[in-house]
Formats: structure tokens, sequence, C-alpha cells
């Protein structure tokens, strides 16, 4: 049975540290902290011989998590089938040991330890393996993130530097590892090779062999050597007294030279003898040079390797790299106060004085702790969050209407039994949920669970629909089509006696004792409102799209608010009549209820698939949203016939055959769209105001979330006129207008971007020069009212159009996508407001003309009658403009203004082009070539396909991204911005300075 997270439920991961002689283990939180939960004493490997016996080894390991993991469950904690593990040995892409590297463990030779480890523990379960020095590496990196200094002196150097980290933690050997930083401070190592131990610093030696304790201590015993050959020993009297040298007669001179270690020499270099302490800090003082000329190798990404051979990949990882973390060694008191400044002097020397940065490990307020328990923390740290997201939400989401009225009735079943009492519930929503048909079914099924119900219809708490019609008249105008947004809010439209009444009500029931389970359910729009929220004990919403709402709408279960019943509704209304007041009054009241109450419910549903509605937690949804929003990401499309579509897109999106015509595909049309969020092996749809609302920073960026007010300012949709007719000449309103006349804060510019277009298609755009407007008035008013027909073409100008031209559209300017054309339209937000001229008099797929909008039309038209031939050819037909270019790609510019909100860029590349979003959101639309693939830069795991005539987001928090050609033939990839001209005086990150407006 699916169980949710409830707020006590503690979610762990296990991690384990294997060493040469035990096995260290302790269970994680499964949050971005990774705090310890819960610790156990370490366990001994298993030898043999004096080795150890990796498959026996693996057993037992495979047996402590599985035994560990049945103890913590019992007592209620939830543990994720997902396990972090440091180990010995060097790990290839593929999983494998390299057998030069486990000389004491043969037996991990060529294995794939996660795989067997995943066989002993079960098909549910991950392990994540890696070296024992990249767990450390892992750990140490994600300490000087969560530094106090990071955000303040460290950081900018990070992100400059692409995110790359190295560690070098030398102990007995060479430990290392390299590490990205990821955004939002997370940390993963880099892919590849992280054999450091084998790069060749001088004289044909390694890193290991001068910079690890054995190596250094060797280089002690040879200079030790020439001591005794010059008659006197020098470092054989630190050699620990206590150590037995049997038939040593003076230890001073007889002790054997493999005695003298990397410890005999810092004893040396501690001491007060002078000639001891200098021959130490000589050898100390060459370990830091040998150190800065590692360095130095890594951050060019060229040097070369002993054994272990590093291809291009692995070098270009490390290349560029700036930050060192140390460790090891190098922290012990002559690591501090030899090797290391004898290593930035080496570095400074070589022309890198402040370019590299050297952090001291033990030194930051993040590792207090962590030093005896690196290798655990760093094992956590290896499985990706991304995944634990993933396994959190899959087993988080409780899919079908059994499993989630079986859900509710634990929720009720656990209040009877802590409290004594009824379980007050709240199941709101928004329009269009079918409360008649859910309602019975989640009663009827909470029956056969034994619980008693109370049904709360909610809906009689609105003031009577005579009532609320006389409040809605402002809103409800006599136009057919338009209205003016309500400036209200939900509470307005209740009767606030019955809301006290109910609330009075329920605080009885909550006071109830009852001897059995016992459920208040109180349902409907508004169920949840502001004054009796907080006498629930859980809050449920019902949510669904738009596309769904239209759906359910067009087969009359859709009611305005406070509707007693169906008919109540108007019967025999058109269906445009409701839907204006679904538009202009009942969604905005509800949104705005809902983006404060998606911050306070308990449990969200999504119920767009009728048959099998999803419930997820509040913060389930919250973390969903939040990694969905750091993109890059697809609405889902939405296709329309209409009376002039073309056959293009049928064809290139496979549509069905059903389909008379494509008029419009709904690329990115914010307030109308969804997005589809995978988890595990099915998904949850969600509006996408919903993910907007809640991330708004992250996705617009804070600059254009403060212009815009947090609406979304970019449309992308195609009109499809190819094999199709004629769209009908129209015009669109500005803002001012917008807001005096319909009380909505939007701008309607637009632009064309030719597709694809026959030998003889063509555009509308602007008016002639010369035309006498009383006369196109007219004619145009003539044809509304009597249906007489005129030449539209004598005022209305025809420009060719190819394919790869750009129309620019600002609001006020006489337009229309001709046949023969593909349009790709990059706008600014609404598509509601199209003021027709002329339409051909042609009816509708319904059989009725379509409607003129004559009145709105000439308003906008007297405002700018300068809009005609020559200034249309001067100011909205622009000619591409190359901003920057390189080896392979070029940007141009196509078209921008001041006046209008948008800017429109093209990239034109072979192979790949690099941008970055520099806190405004980029949409890409592919036009030519591909598929091609979306890289975040600091995210590369969230690479994203874009195909060919797809369009995507890139949020504003991405920073630079690269895209990368799939496909065999050079590719044109429009971008779509905001016009910096309307954000750059406002604070935030730097704008694109080369894409001001024209």
């Amino acid at each position: 049975m699916t169980r949710m997270i409830r707020a006590s439920e503690r979610i762990v991961l296990p991690a384990v540290d294997l060493g040469g002689s035990k096995i260290a283990f302790a269970f994680f939180d499964a949050d971005a902290r990774r705090g310890i939960a819960r610790e156990y004493p370490p366990t001994g490997v298993v030898k043999v011989e004096g080795r150890t016996d990796a498959n026996r080894t693996l057993r037992r390991v495979a047996a402590l998590i599985k035994k560990r993991t049945r103890e913590v469950e019992k007592q209620g904690w939830r543990v994720l089938r997902l396990v972090g593990m440091g180990a010995p040995g060097l790990y290839g892409r593929d999983g494998r040991v390299d057998p030069r590297t486990v000389p004491n463990i043969p037996g991990l030779a060529r294995k794939k330890p996660a795989k067997i480890l995943e066989s002993l523990l079960g098909k549910d379960w991950r392990v994540h393996i890696n070296n024992d020095g990249v767990v450390q590496a892992v750990a140490s990196a994600d300490a000087f993130v969560r530094s106090p200094e990071y955000g303040t002196e460290w950081a900018a150097l990070v992100e400059r530097t692409g995110g790359k980290v190295v560690y070098f933690g030398p102990g007995t050997g060479f430990g290392a590892g390299k590490i990205r930083i990821l955004e939002d401070k997370r940390v993963e190592p880099l892919p590849g090779s992280h054999a450091f131990f084998d790069i060749i610093i001088r004289h044909g030696k390694t890193a290991e062999t001068l910079l690890g304790g054995k190596g250094i201590g060797k280089e002690a015993q040879d200079r030790e050597r020439r001591n005794r050959e010059q008659g006197k020993a020098v470092f054989s009297r630190f050699v620990d007294a206590s150590e037995d040298l049997p038939g040593v007669a003076d230890p001073s001179k007889e002790v054997p030279l493999d005695r003298i270690s990397a410890k005999v020499l810092a004893r040396a270099y501690l001491s007060g003898n002078r000639t001891a302490k200098s021959q130490a800090e000589g050898i100390l003082k060459q370990a830091g040079k040998d150190l800065a000329s590692l360095i130095i190798q890594l951050h060019k990404g060229k040097g070369r390797k002993k054994l272990l051979e590093w291809d291009a990949q692995d070098w270009a990882s490390v290349k560029g790299t700036c930050v060192f973390l140390v460790a090891g060694l190098l922290l012990k008191p002559e690591g501090r106060q030899v090797i290391l400044p004898a290593a930035r002097r080496a570095l400074a020397k070589a022309g890198y004085d402040g370019k590299i940065l050297l952090v001291e490990i033990d030194r930051l307020s993040t590792m207090k702790n962590r030093e005896t328990k690196i290798g655990l923390w760093g094992a956590s740290l290896l499985v990706p969050a991304g995944e634990i997201m993933h396994r959190k939400w899959k087993e988080s989401l409780v899919v079908g209407n059994r499993k989630i009225h079986r859900h509710i009735g634990q929720i009720v079943t656990r209040v009877f039994l802590e409290e004594a009492r009824p379980a007050l519930l709240a199941m709101d929503g928004t329009c269009g949920i079918d409360w008649k048909k859910r309602i019975p079914q989640l009663k009827k099924a909470l029956e056969q669970q034994g619980i008693r119900v109370h049904l709360i219809d909610f809906s009689r708490c609105y003031k009577p629909p005579a009532e609320i019609e006389r409040l809605l008249r402002p809103s409800m105008t006599a136009e057919k089509t338009f209205g003016r947004v309500v400036n209200g809010r939900l509470t307005d439209l209740l009767d606030e006696h019955r809301v006290a009444a109910l609330q009075d009500k329920l605080v009885r029931h909550k006071k109830e004792q009852p001897r059995s389970p016992r459920a208040i359910l109180c349902f409907g729009s508004g169920a949840a409102c502001r004054p009796l929220r907080r006498t629930y004990d859980t809050v449920f919403y019902r949510d669904i799209t738009r596309e769904e709402f239209t759906r359910r709408s067009s087969k009359g279960l859709a009611l305005p608010l406070g509707a007693r019943k169906r008919q109540g509704v108007g019967k025999d209304q058109p269906a445009y009549l409701a839907g204006k007041r679904f538009h202009y009054v009942d969604f905005p009241v509800l949104d705005r209820e809902k983006k404060t109450l998606l911050k306070r419910v308990d449990y969200y549903i999504d119920d767009n698939l009728a048959a099998q509605p999803k419930l997820l937690s509040l913060r389930t949804l919250d973390e969903l949203v939040s990694q969905a929003a750091r993109g890059p990401f697809q609405l889902k499309a939405f296709h329309d016939v209409g009376v002039w579509g073309g056959q293009w897109l049928k064809k290139i999106r496979n549509l069905p055959k059903e389909m008379v015509n494509c008029a419009w595909a709904y690329e990115l049309m914010a307030y109308q769209m969804s997005i589809k969020l995978p988890v595990g092996d099915t998904f949850l749809e969600i509006p996408f105001p919903v993910m907007l609302d809640k991330q708004p920073d992250r996705i617009m960026g804070p600059r254009v979330n403060s212009r815009f007010k947090g609406i979304w300012p970019i449309r992308v949709n195609y009109d499809d006129c190819w094999k199709g007719d004629d769209m009908a000449i129209q015009i669109h309103p500005d803002a001012a207008y917008i807001k005096k006349t319909f009380r909505e804060p939007l701008h309607q510019d637009e632009s064309y971007y030719i597709m694809e277009a026959t030998p003889d298609a063509y555009v509308h755009l602007g008016i002639k020069e010369g035309i006498d407007i009383r006369e196109f008035q007219q004619l145009v008013r003539r044809a509304e009212t009597d249906g007489t027909p005129f030449d539209h073409r004598e005022f209305v100008n025809v420009f060719p159009a190819r394919k790869g031209d750009l129309f620019l559209i600002p609001a006020g300017t006489v337009h229309a996508s001709g046949k023969g054309c593909v349009v790709l339209e990059l706008s600014s937000t609404t598509d509601r407001y199209t003021f027709h001229f002329y339409d051909y008099l042609r009816p509708d797929l319904n059989g009725e003309l379509r409607e003129i909008h004559s009145d709105h039309a000439f308003r906008m038209l007297r405002k700018y009658p300068h809009r005609d031939t020559g200034w249309v050819k001067k100011n909205l037909i622009q000619k591409p403009k190359c901003i920057r270019r390189g080896k392979g790609w070029a940007e141009y510019l196509l078209g921008g203004r001041e006046d209008l909100v948008f800017e429109v860029h093209r990239f034109e590349f072979a192979a790949t082009v690099r941008d970055d979003t520099r806190g405004v959101p980029h949409v890409l639309s592919l036009t030519e070539g591909g598929p091609v693939v979306i890289r975040p830069m600091a995210s590369p795991e969230r690479d994203f396909l874009l195909p060919f005539s797809e369009t995507t987001v890139v949020p504003a928090c991405t920073g630079p991204y690269t895209i990368l050609n799939r496909g065999k033939k050079p590719c044109k990839v429009l971008k779509t911005l905001v016009n910096s001209s309307w954000i750059e005086d406002l604070p935030g990150t730097t704008a694109n300075a080369p894409t001001k407006g024209l």
C-alpha cells in the first residue's frame, strides 16, 4: 500500500564506508544537508589470509543494510532504497574496479560492486559506489559550499570557472577527487577517472611518489642514506623509541631505513635540532613545489600519467580549475608551516598569484564534527539529490480513487484514535470539478471502511444567484465576448452569515465524542476559504487544467460560482457566454484564492484524469515544482482546428487524421496551459500558473517578475494557413486600452516568424498610405451588419512572405497571416483581444458567421493611423543584425523595438552554441534542423531534447547553457526574451547587454 509522508515520519538513506578492516554504517536524513540520523559501531570486514574477502564482505554489507533497515522501519522511519558507499579502488564509467588499484582486495578486481550489492539487496535497491578518496572529496566540497565564507568570498570564483573543484587529501597514499558544484550548492563527482595519484610531476615521479605519506617517507629515507654515507645519521634518532628494534646497538645509526617515515620526518622538523629541521624543511618545501606543479597541470588541463592514462575528456574535466581543497597530511603542522606556503610561493612565481585558491578544509566551520565521519558523510552525498527526490515523489504519490479514498480513511481513523473526535475535512477545488460524482464516491468508500460521513455542500454558503448577478454586472458587459475582470475576492460572493453559521457548526462537531471513526466533509469551491481554513484538520485541493476545464465545460459539467444547480446557469445560454463568465469572474476569483491556499493546504489532487486522480502532499508538490522550475521545461502543447486552418502542423506533429485541419498549436500560453511532471512511471499534470506562483523568481528572474508583477510575459503559438485560407484582418489593443476597457494588466504585441511558405505566400501588415479611414470603417460596418463584401486590399498592405522572415506587429497595427504561410507567433502574453475588421463573411465551424469587433478595432486604428506602408517597411520589417559569432556559429538579432515587450534572436550553428540567461528567461524554438540538446552548464544532468518545431523554456536561474546539434544538418534556433529596455533599470542580474531593442 502506498504511504504518504507524515510530518512525524523521518526519511533516511543508508551510507556505508568500506575500509581496509572496518565497515562503517549510518543512516542520513534524505534532505539537502544530510544530517546523521543514526550511526552504528563499525563492523569488521571478512578476511582470508590477511586479505579482505570481497564476496563475503559485500554479503556482510548487504546483510547489515537489510537488518538495520528493518529495525528503523519498525520505529516509523522510512528508508529510501538508495545506498551511498565509499570503497577502495578506481571505478570506471561502467562501474568496474580497475585491478591495478586494489592489490589488497583482489576479489574486487574487474567486478561491479554496485551491481553485486543490488542483486543481494533486491530489485528495488539502487547502490552508488565510488573510491574512498572521491567520497572524502565530495564531503569536503559540501562543507566548502556550505561555509559562511562561500557566499561572500568564493562563490563567484567557482561559478566563473564552471563549478569545478579539486580535492587533495594525501595520507599514506594520495587521495584526491574532482568535484562539480551544482546549483543550490549541490555537489557531485565529475564523471571519468579520479586517478590523480599517478600524474607525473618531475623526473618521472608521480604525485603519490612525491606527495603521499609513503612518498615523502621515501624522500626522507633517500636523504638519510646520503647522511649515513657522509658518516652522520640525522633522521634515525627520531624513530619512535618504543618501537622494537632487536639487535640494534646504536638506534641513531643502525635503524633500518624503511623505519623512517613521513611521521619521523615531521618529528625531525618539529624538533629543536637545527640540522634535522633544516633537512626536513628542504624535503617539505620540495613537496610544496611539487604540489604547485600538479595544480598547474590540472589548471591547464594538460599533463602526463604513468599508469592509468586519462583521455581528453578527463583532462578537460579539470581544465580551468581554480579552487583546490586540501586535507590529510597537508593540514599537519609541518604541512601548514612548510608545504602549503611553499606551494603558494611557487604558484605566485609561476604567475598564478590570486588566481588559484587553496582552502584548508579543517578550518571551515562546517567541517566541525565531520572529520572522523567524512567517509560516511561523503558516501551519503554520492546519491544524487534528483534521484532521492524522484524516489520520494514516487513513493509519496497516491494514484487512483481507491487508494486516495483509503488514504483519506486513514487520516480520519488517526484523528479518532489520537483525539477521540470526528475528523474535519475540507475538499476545496477549482472550476470544473464534478462534485456531484466525486463526493458520493468518497462517502461510499469511507463508509465501507467503517467511517460515518456527514457531508456539507459549501455552495450553500454563496449569496443567492440573483444577488451575485447584480454584483457582477460591471464585469458581465453587454458585449458578446468581452467583459471586465472582476476586481474582488471570493469572500465578496459569500454570504457571511451562512459562513459564520457553518464555522459554528464545525466547531460543535469538533467537540463530539463518537464511538467510531467519523468524518465531517465540507466540499466545493471555497470550502477552505479564509474564515474556515484553520477550523479543519486536513484540507485537500482538487485541481484541473484549463484544457480539461474546456473539455468538461463543453459537456455541461462546469458550474459558475454560486450556481445552485445546472439549470441555474442558463441552460439555453450559448457556450461563449459561459466562457465569458468564467474568464472574467470565476477564474480570477478562484485563482487569487488558490494562490494563497496552495501555500497552506495539506494535500493537492490532480483531477485531470477522472478515472485516475493523483494525490500528494503539499511538501512533495513544492519539491516537484522546485526541481522542475530549474528547467529547461516544456509545456503540454495544445492543437485546435479553425475555419482557416492548414495541413502543415498535422503532418509535422502527426496529428489525428480525424482533425479536419490544424489552425493553432499553442506552445507557450502560460495561463491556458499545463506542465506534465514525471513521477516514477506516471506523471503529475498541473496548470503552469501553479508552478509560476510557487517559483516566480527562479523561472522569470527577479527583474522580470518585478516588472510584470508575476505575469509570464511571452507567448508562442503557431498559425497554420498552409493549404488553408487567410486569417481575419485584425488588430490588437495596447496595454493602456486592455487595462482601461477590460481591466487586465496585459500587453498584446506580436510578431510573425515564417516557418514555411509557398512561393506565393504573403502577410497583411499595416494600412496603405493615404487611405480614408472613414471609408474603410463604413465598408467594415456594412459587411458586419448587412453581409456586404468588399476588397480589403484597397486599405491593407500585402507583403510577400518567405521562410525565415520576421514581421514585427506592435499593438495597434493592422495585420493577418495569408494563405500559404505557417507562422510561428512570438508574442506577449494575452491572445484574447483580437479585434476583427473583416473575415470574408465566413461561417465558423458551427455554421455561424464569425464575430467582427469594428468599434474596438477602429478605436485602436485611429490611435495609430501612421502605421502605413512606408512606416511598416522602415520599422517592422528589419534586417537581421549579427551581434556575436564564433567558429561555426552566429547569433542574430532578428527584430526588436523599445515599445515591444519582447525581442527575437536566432542562433545559426553547425555543432554547438553557448549562451547565458543572465537572470532573464529564454524561450527557444527549433525552426530548422535538429533535434538539439539544451544542456545547462551548471547541471548537465538536466539535458533537454528539443525536436524540430517545438518550444522550451530555459528559466532565468539556468545561467550558462549549451545547445548541441544532434542532427546531420545545421540548425536554427529562435530565442525570444524580454526586451532589455523594459527591465534594464530594475535591480538584479545583468541583462543581455547586446540585445537591447532597436
